[in-house]
């Protein structure tokens, strides 16, 4: 016997899912909420997804193959690592409500702030984004000392570390309506290794 097809478009389901989750968090979100923003039935959902946690999962994966990704592609680009890096962590600094950076902040943040090691599935693929960032950090920063842009004497690796705990506490304070220019002054302060001329 042949499995049911999915009565709904999985896609347009987590794209409402994760805004739902991203503007409310969590625990702000029951499955009902989101039954009433997609309407898509709770049957469905289930058929799908066994809990909240699984369907809360798939919205954050949503999340890395979307917003994340296009951020992560755009540190990979261009021949100067260390202006890269640096555009990279100013464009965080200057984050501020758009359609692109709603003002609940960044999804990954938000979720290690509000579960913590609490909900162990969910604490795990947040720890694996910030490690995603962590190894793209790290590989152009192997290239700005291949470059001669970073200070010698400098990690790359444990740099990079830094830098992505810098990301985390930039996001919080831009969604605390933090002046860019505080946020600036920590970037600048930050990349003091790093040749940004």
């Amino acid at each position: 016997m042949m499995a049911r097809p999915c009565a709904y478009d999985r896609d347009n389901l987590l794209r409402r899912a994760t805004a739902l989750f991203w503007e409310r968090g969590f625990a702000g979100t029951s499955v009902d909420d989101v039954v009433q923003a997609t309407g898509v039935s709770r049957s469905s959902l289930y058929t799908v997804f066994p809990d909240k946690t699984a369907l809360f999962l798939a919205a954050l994966e949503h999340y890395l193959d979307t917003v994340t990704r296009a951020k992560l592609e755009r540190l990979a680009q261009g021949g100067r690592a260390a202006l890269a890096i640096k555009r990279f962590l100013l464009d965080v600094a200057d984050e501020r409500p758009s359609a692109y950076a709603p003002a609940h902040g960044c999804l990954l943040t938000n979720t290690a702030v509000e579960v913590g090691a609490g909900e162990e599935e969910i604490a795990e693929l947040v720890r694996k984004a910030f490690a995603r960032l962590e190894r793209a950090l790290t590989v152009r920063l192997e290239e700005a000392r291949q470059q001669g842009d970073l200070s010698v004497g400098t990690e790359p690796k444990r740099f990079a570390r830094q830098l992505v705990a810098l990301v985390q506490g930039l996001r919080v304070m831009t969604r605390l309506g933090t002046e860019p220019g505080v946020a600036r002054d920590a970037v600048r302060s930050a990349l003091a290794p790093l040749r940004q001329d």
